[in-house]
C-alpha cells in the first residue's frame, strides 16, 4: 500500500513508499512483483509455470491442483497465478512449529520472516500474521532471506522489566530468580511480559 503526500523533496515519497512496501490489504498493493497479500503483509511468491496462468481468482489458480498444501499456497494477483516460495526448502505446515527458523506457517507454506524488533513472552504479544521468535516478534518478509546468514542472540537469558509503576514485588522477584535458574544453560532470551509486572 503506497502513501505519498505532495513535498518539496521528492526523496520523501520514496520514503514513506518503501516504507509501506511490506504492509497490504489486497495482492495489488505489493510493490514487488513476486509478492502476494497474506495477512496483510506482503509475502514471496512465484509465477505458476503453466500454459494456463491466467485467472481472475484465487480459485481459477487452485483448480486441479490435487496436492492439499500445495493448493492452499496458491492465489491470483493482476491475472495471473502465484504460488508462495516455500522458505528454505520446507515443505507444507499446519503450525508456526512445523516450520524452521527465520519463517512463519501461513497457507500451510512456511513463508520468510523477519524480525520487528518488538519484544514478546509467546505469539500473543505480536501483530497480526507474526510470530514470537525467541522473545522477538517476526513478520512475513518481501523479500528471500539468505540461508547462510545466522542471527546472533545473547548466549545467556535476558530479562526484560517494563514496570509503570516502578516496583516489583517479592513474589515477582522470586519467580525471575526461578526462570533464571532455570534457564541458565539455554541461548533463548527470557521476557516478562508488562502484565506480570506490578
Amino acid at each position: 500500500m503506497v502513501s505519498c503526500f505532495t513535498f518539496a523533496t521528492a526523496g520523501l515519497c520514496l520514503l514513506i513508499s518503501i516504507a509501506n512496501a511490506d504492509r497490504c490489504i489486497k495482492h495489488s498493493d505489493c510493490l514487488f512483483e513476486n509478492t502476494v497479500c497474506l495477512l496483510r503483509h506482503c509475502v514471496v511468491a512465484q509465477p505458476v509455470a503453466s500454459n494456463e496462468n491466467q485467472c481472475r481468482t484465487n480459485w481459477h489458480c487452485r483448480c486441479g491442483v490435487n496436492d492439499f498444501f500445495e493448493r492452499s499456497g496458491r492465489f491470483c494477483k493482476n491475472g495471473y497465478c502465484f504460488q508462495l516460495v516455500d522458505a528454505f526448502g520446507s515443505v507444507g505446515c499446519t503450525t508456526h512449529n512445523h516450520c524452521p527458523f527465520n519463517s512463519l506457517c501461513i497457507s500451510r507454506h512456511c513463508v520468510y520472516a523477519e524480525p520487528t524488533n518488538k519484544p514478546c513472552f509467546r505469539t500473543g504479544f505480536c501483530g497480526i500474521g507474526e510470530r514470537c521468535i525467541q522473545g522477538i516478534c517476526y513478520q512475513p518478509s518481501s523479500l528471500i532471506i539468505h540461508p547462510s546468514v545466522e542471527t546472533v542472540y545473547p548466549e545467556s537469558p535476558v530479562v526484560i522489566i517494563v514496570s509503570p509503576r516502578g516496583s516489583i514485588t517479592t513474589d515477582l522477584t522470586d519467580i525471575i530468580q526461578d526462570e533464571l535458574a532455570a534457564n541458565i544453560n539455554t541461548e533463548l532470551p527470557f521476557i516478562i511480559p508488562p502484565h506480570i509486572i506490578l
